[in-house]
């Protein structure tokens, strides 16, 4: 589990990385995703061709690396930037990012990837994979996500290709909040957009919302990173629960 933040001139990128399997893939992404996505060439002009090929990178990267190293960990990444008054976010499993106007609306950012959507059941049949019920419904009868960065295992079932939203930031856009399943499973995101605004420290509000999900029960690791887009600062906590 891990989150991350990097800056280049008036451009601001941020992602939480929830891996499973093991931790090398997401601690492999949080030292090289955000980087790969300042430095392709198109990030100026093209911000999401630069998030579309920084993906592809960082998991061909990560998985040659795991097959030398006999490595089956991967990583669920969800990825915002704001660069030119326009945010990009980039996701990948089920991390989430969602975004709070003035007066606590929420607006969805990203859409998780499930095995039961209907569309990723579909992609992984075509490919030849299953989607079978153990719990959950799951990749192979494995994988509760069915995109991730990693899982060498898996492919080409489960994709590390993100399915991407953007708007232009506006006057009223207050936050975005980027947070693990861990967060969501137990918060909608009216009830995240609520608990922020109506937060009196900003600087706590992330590892408020981390401790208010493990009140509410929830039963997995969560992580948050919440960004106030007024000033691009960015408020961060980790707290763990057992899975």
């Amino acid at each position: 589990m891990c989150k991350g933040s990097a800056a280049a001139d008036d451009s601001s990128v941020y992602a939480v990385f929830d891996g499973h399997g093991g931790d090398k893939a997401a601690q492999y992404c949080k030292d090289n995703l955000l980087r790969n996505v300042l430095a392709h060439k198109a990030f100026d002009s093209q911000v999401a061709m630069a998030l579309r090929s920084a993906f592809a990178q960082t998991d061909n990267d990560f998985s040659a690396l795991a097959r030398e190293n006999n490595m089956t960990d991967g990583t669920t990444a969800v990825v915002a930037t704001v660069h030119g008054g326009k945010m990009v976010v980039a996701n990948a499993g089920d991390s989430r990012c969602i975004l709070i106007k003035k007066g606590g609306k929420a607006v969805p950012m990203s859409d998780d990837h499930k095995p039961s959507r209907d569309d990723e059941v579909a992609r992984i049949r075509d490919l030849g994979g299953k989607v079978l019920y153990w719990g959950r419904w799951r990749v192979q009868g494995v994988l509760a996500v069915s995109r991730a960065i990693g899982d060498v295992n898996l492919k080409p079932y489960v994709t590390s290709e993100p399915e991407l939203m953007e708007r232009r930031v506006e006057p009223d856009d207050q936050f975005l909040v980027l947070a693990s399943d861990g967060l969501w499973d137990v918060m909608t995101n009216e009830d995240v957009a609520k608990f922020v605004v109506r937060s009196r420290e900003f600087k706590d509000v992330a590892r408020a919302l981390c401790h208010e999900a493990m009140l509410l029960g929830s039963a997995d690791n969560v992580t948050a990173l919440v960004v106030d887009l007024k000033s691009r600062s960015a408020s961060a906590a980790e707290a763990s629960s057992p899975e």
